[in-house]
């Protein structure tokens, strides 16, 4: 299908105090972090349509090899800009993605999803959502580029698609991004933290990858849950102790380190996932999770405390790591290769526990909690 991403560039900016597409977010201006996340899932037709300060504008996109148009009513408001940019579209465009500039963070595995979903179903329009609210950029049926036109702009272009919302469909993301815009200069400073943490998720979205967007089961999402919170206490503890352990990447690699469960060689299959999805920080930590090693000369990272934290952990059941590990060897006692390889893995996570209680000056199960309770297992536990 020919898809077209539009991106509205062409406002003033007044409650901003500066020009936003200009501004410079982690070392890209905010309109070159936009045209960033449509190529990077694949699209390569986007046009700009550009208004204030239009000079500047065009020669951003002439420096990032995109197409623009011009609004030359650009004071009337968005729609103006919405209806200048479809207009501007090809014949040819079967649907497009429509980006306020001012959203600069949606990751491109959200396009990508989106997009899937249209070409599967091939509705009037898709959504993504987070935590089931909808959020930018929609993907719109060039079928509804007559109704643009003709509206008269009341209540902008949200009060027209409403009118076609039966003929809508969802997609759930990971991505909170969806629903942060940049309006005035406290939006702006946390679009800045969240730029220098794209390629792993905070807590929120940890929980909706998990829950909505793959979900995994009940008995599953109760021991990730135990694994997370077993892995955030040990990392806090060692890092009392002098360690420099990134809680939150432990936290949220223990919560969806087994969702590829079922798959051939799981913790692999997790990692491939995520590192599909972007998520390059989580996705070494949760393919290390079933067996390593830690060279004397490297330090403790979150990668290692997940991979203990989960042989803490039976289902939701805080458990001994040697006796997590001879259930497996009681299972397989008449395959000696399978009890030659568990009996190898028991190794090398006691080597590790015995490694980590040295720095603790304590056994690892008296810095983790006796017990973890799983009966609501909501967002943020």
């Amino acid at each position: 299908m020919n898809f077209h991403a539009l991106i509205l560039s062409a406002g003033y900016s007044r409650r901003m105090g500066q020009f936003k597409p200009m501004l410079s977010l982690q070392g890209q201006t905010v309109l070159a972090r936009c045209v960033q996340s449509f190529r990077q899932a694949g699209m390569n037709e986007i046009t700009v349509v550009v208004g204030h300060r239009q000079k500047e504008t065009v020669e951003t996109c002439a420096l990032l090899g995109v197409r623009w148009t011009y609004n030359p009513i650009y004071s009337q408001g968005m729609y103006s800009s919405v209806q200048v940019g479809v207009s501007a579209l090809p014949a040819e465009t079967d649907a497009f993605f429509l980006l306020p500039v001012d959203i600069a963070l949606i990751r491109p595995w959200t396009i990508q999803q989106t997009a899937e979903c249209y070409q599967k179903h091939c509705p009037l329009l898709v959504y993504p959502t987070f935590q089931g609210q909808r959020g930018h950029p929609p993907l719109i049926s060039f079928h509804l580029k007559e109704a643009i036109a003709a509206h008269d702009g009341q209540g902008g272009l949200r009060h027209l698609l409403q009118n076609h919302d039966q003929e809508a469909l969802e997609v759930s993301t990971f991505d909170r991004n969806i629903l942060l815009d940049m309006d005035h200069p406290e939006d702006f400073a946390q679009a800045e933290s969240r730029a220098r943490s794209l390629s792993r998720l905070n807590r929120d979205e940890a929980w909706a990858l998990v829950q909505r967007v793959h979900p995994i089961s009940t008995a599953g999402l109760a021991h990730g849950h135990a694994v997370a919170i077993t892995a955030k206490s040990l990392a806090q503890a060692l890092n009392r102790a002098g360690c420099n352990v990134d809680v939150e990447l432990a936290y949220v690699c223990g919560l969806v380190h087994d969702m590829a469960k079922g798959r051939p060689k799981h913790e692999e299959a997790g990692g491939e996932l995520l590192d599909s999805m972007g998520l390059t920080e989580m996705a070494p930590v949760v393919a290390a999770h079933r067996d390593l090693t830690l060279p004397d000369d490297q330090e403790i990272t979150a990668r290692e405390v997940v991979y203990l934290a989960d042989k803490l952990t039976r289902g939701p059941q805080r458990v001994k790591v040697h006796d997590r590990f001879q259930e497996k060897l009681d299972l397989f006692h008449e395959d000696p290769e399978a009890v030659a390889a568990i009996t190898r893995r028991l190794g090398n996570a006691m080597d590790l526990q015995r490694r980590m209680e040295k720095i603790l000056g304590s056994s690892v199960e008296s810095v983790v909690p006796k017990s973890i309770q799983v009966d609501n297992l909501d967002q943020g536990q």
